[in-house]
């Protein structure tokens, strides 16, 4: 159990880079743990965005089109009752996605790999705590936005390694506040240049890909039932791709300012994956 053990802190350690030593965040890094990742264990975290990521999505942008199209005819009332519940599958799918992603995330930049099952599984006993924490991040959010914007930008950069320590740690709602804060201060900007670089590519990206589809639809038919399917495919697989993206980056984060701050030390999270 000691040479595993030992051979766990040097593998997170090698993930991570001796970024204690060095005293400052690497981006970089960051962003090539991505491909790292998806090398090591695509599979599994592809399976986990597409089945819990990009259906969900795909269902509900369906359903909003419906209700868009039909509240006022005949059946109306039913599409909105049908809305509110995928709204909630949608939600809750959400929610387990994001976990699984994150914990499939941790495990592969360590150099282990992860059943899909065993993801959903370990991420399913973390859904409530994830409720509770979107809430109370979006009322926080939302008020900081109100504020002239700047303060609600500060938040979400403050707070962008919670769910990993929520996850990976449970540290508890609260908790994960105060962590993410503790271990964000002095790399906020980085971490803002970050986000505002996958914010790009996602916009990039998607523009690209809704262009190119375009050139092979019918113009004048856009509004047919054939191209709200195409449109809705294509929102849900760029919001199932950014989310994956997203949460291996915020994995990423939170292993190289922990490994900051702490050092590589696994001994904490044993039981969680035991």
């Amino acid at each position: 159990m000691e040479i595993a053990l030992g051979e766990r802190c040097v593998t997170d350690e090698m993930a991570v880079g001796n970024y204690r030593a060095q005293g400052h965040l690497s981006i970089g890094e960051a962003v090539k743990s991505v491909p790292r990742a998806l090398r090591r264990d695509g599979g599994t975290l592809l399976a986990l965005a597409l089945i819990f990521g990009v259906v969900p999505v795909f269902v509900w942008s369906l359903f909003g089109a419906g209700l868009a199209g039909g509240a006022g005819d005949e059946g109306g009332y039913g599409i909105i009752g049908a809305a509110a519940i995928a709204y909630l599958v949608n939600l809750a799918s959400y929610l387990l996605v994001q976990a699984a992603l994150v914990q499939a995330s941790y495990r592969s930049l360590r150099g282990e790999r992860t059943a899909f099952g065993q993801s959903i599984a370990s991420a399913a006993s973390v859904v409530l705590p994830l409720l509770g924490f979107l809430i109370l991040y979006l009322l926080g959010v939302f008020a900081g936005f109100m504020l002239f914007l700047v303060p609600g930008i500060v938040l979400v950069v403050m707070w962008s390694v919670a769910v990993p320590a929520l996850v990976l740690e449970r540290s508890g709602v609260i908790g994960a506040f105060g962590r993410s804060r503790r271990l964000t201060k002095g790399h906020r900007w980085s971490i803002f240049g970050m986000f505002l670089l996958l914010f790009v590519a996602a916009m990039v990206g998607g523009g690209i890909l809704g262009a190119a589809v375009l050139l092979f639809m019918d113009v004048p038919n856009a509004a047919s039932g054939s191209s709200l399917w195409v449109a809705a495919a294509i929102d849900a697989l760029i919001t199932g791709l950014v989310n994956m993206v997203g949460a291996i980056l915020v994995t990423a984060l939170f292993m190289q300012l922990r490994a900051m701050e702490e050092g590589p030390d696994m001994a904490e999270l044993e039981d969680i994956f035991s």
